[in-house]
C-alpha cells in the first residue's frame, strides 16, 4: 500500500461537511471503551470508583472544559441522565469541594474547583479513559494501516478551556479525508474543534529525525496514547 502524505486538518473543516452532535453521556455509555493500557473499562470500571456512573459522566464533562461554567440543565442535557440523579451527584460533588455551585437568579450554574489537589488526577485519569481516550482507540481499534496515533496540546498537558482544539497526530496510511471522517464528529461532541496532523511513517521519522521544530515540540510534550506509546514512538525514530 502506498504511503500517504502529510496533511493537517483545523476549525474551517470540509466544504459542506456537517456532524450530528449526541449528548456526551449517551455517547460515552453507547461507545465500547476498553482501554489498551488502563486497568479500568469505560464507564462501568469508572463507576466502581466514582459514587455512580452519572458522576463518572459528569466529572468527564467538567474535565473537558474545566473553565467552563455550566447550568444545571446543560449538564442533564450533556450527561444523558435524569435531573434528579444530576441533581444528586452535584450535591455531592459540591460536599467535597469538587464542584461549586453558584445561584444566578433562577437559575443555577456549576463549576469545578480546578484548585482541588484531587482534580488535576482526576482529569488526567478521565481524559485518558471515558472522557477522550477510550473512546478515540475505538476508532482505530481495527485499523491496520495506522502506526500512531496520539492526542498532543493543551488538553494533553490537562490545560483545556472552552477554546481548546483537541489536537490529533495519526502517523500512517489513512488519508486525511479518512481520519477526519472518523473523528471530527467525536470532538464537536466533546464541544471542541478538530486539528489534525495526518502523515505517513516515512514523513513522521524523517522530520523526527532532522529535528524539525514542530515534530520536535509535539514528541517531546505530553500526549495521551490512543495506539502505540513511547516505546513504539523511539523504535519508529531509531
Amino acid at each position: 500500500m502506498a504511503r500517504r502524505a502529510a496533511g493537517g486538518y483545523s476549525r474551517t473543516g470540509w466544504v459542506g461537511e456537517r456532524h450530528d452532535s449526541r449528548r456526551l453521556g449517551r455517547a460515552i455509555i453507547d461507545t465500547n471503551m476498553v482501554g489498551l493500557k488502563t486497568s479500568n473499562v469505560g464507564v462501568e470500571g469508572l463507576a466502581a470508583i466514582f459514587a455512580t456512573r452519572t458522576t463518572a459522566v459528569l466529572l468527564a464533562i467538567f474535565s473537558l472544559d474545566p473553565d467552563r461554567v455550566f447550568f444545571q440543565k446543560e449538564l442533564v442535557d450533556l450527561s444523558g441522565s435524569s435531573l434528579y440523579l444530576v441533581q444528586r451527584e452535584l450535591k455531592r460533588l459540591e460536599r467535597i469541594g469538587l464542584v461549586q455551585r453558584m445561584p444566578r437568579g433562577r437559575q443555577v450554574e456549576y463549576a469545578v474547583r480546578r484548585e482541588h489537589p484531587a482534580f488535576p488526577g482526576l482529569q488526567d485519569a478521565l481524559l485518558r479513559t471515558v472522557a477522550l481516550g477510550d473512546r478515540l482507540r475505538s476508532l482505530f481499534a481495527a485499523t491496520e494501516c495506522v502506526d500512531l496515533v496520539f492526542v498532543f496540546g493543551s488538553v494533553a498537558a490537562g490545560q483545556t478551556s472552552a477554546s481548546s482544539d483537541l489536537d490529533v497526530m495519526v502517523v500512517g496510511d489513512l488519508s486525511l479525508r479518512e481520519v477526519a471522517e472518523r473523528v471530527v464528529p467525536l470532538t464537536r461532541d466533546l464541544g471542541h474543534e478538530p486539528n489534525l496532523v495526518v502523515m505517513d511513517l516515512e514523513t513522521f521519522r524523517s522530520r523526527g529525525r532532522a529535528g524539525e521544530g514542530f515534530i520536535t515540540s509535539v514528541i517531546g510534550g505530553p500526549k495521551i496514547w490512543v495506539v502505540g506509546d513511547e516505546e513504539k514512538l523511539a523504535a519508529v525514530l531509531g
